[in-house]
């Protein structure tokens, strides 16, 4: 007979493990309603797609779900994944992010511009595991697109499996203070620009067409 002790501890850990394996099934659920098996991929809105590594018959599949640009956040990533995309028929951004440095203001701003630019919509924005790169990115789109708070763009960061030990926490802050700067500029009727003046990608930054 279990002794009142291990009840207790059993059940925070049984939480643990239900809302682990929900947020596993939700993934797959969202996953196969669209047909696409790519790990914790998700529907934003109608514009913005975003998950983990896609392959090659993934791309296949995004380009038949209406996708028109693949952006990866990925210093190094998939070598195969620009071919992938231009046999799909899709355009193709790379923008080098770490898993473990914050995103430079250059870096951020032309991300926007891609994600804003009516050419390349849909996109289907990704990273190795859809959780940090991705996360923290895609907070900054619901900031400027949706006016969502950073505590509300946190919220689904965390949904998405976003974790800060060991080391990804520059993430996190990266979009607090960023949020904390919109609000500012804004008070001060200095607007952020969503697509700023970019002629080209920035050094670094691929684009492929």
């Amino acid at each position: 007979m279990s002794s009142p002790r291990a009840v207790s501890y059993l059940r925070p850990a049984a939480i643990l493990f239900f809302l682990l394996v929900f947020s596993v099934s939700s993934s797959f659920a969202d996953s196969n309603k669209f047909g696409i098996d790519i790990s914790n991929f998700g529907k934003i809105n109608d514009n913005y797609y975003r998950g983990g590594q896609p392959d090659a018959e993934d791309m296949i599949a995004l380009k038949k779900l209406g996708v028109k640009t693949v952006i990866d956040l990925q210093k190094k990533g998939k070598p195969e994944e620009e071919a992938w995309a231009a046999k799909a028929g899709l355009k193709f951004f790379k923008i080098p992010l770490s898993s473990t440095r914050r995103p430079t203001t250059e870096q951020t701003e032309y991300f926007l511009k891609l994600v804003n630019d009516p050419d390349n919509l849909p996109v289907y924005v990704h990273c190795a595991a859809g959780k940090h790169r991705t996360g923290s990115m895609t907070a900054i789109y619901r900031i400027t697109h949706d006016s969502w708070t950073a505590e509300r763009a946190f919220e689904e960061m965390d949904d998405y499996g976003y974790y800060g030990f060991p080391n990804h926490g520059a993430h996190k802050k990266h979009v607090f203070e960023y949020y904390d700067n919109y609000l500012r500029a804004r008070n001060q009727d200095r607007l952020i620009p969503q697509q700023p003046a970019v002629s080209g990608a920035p050094a670094g930054m691929d684009a492929v067409n």
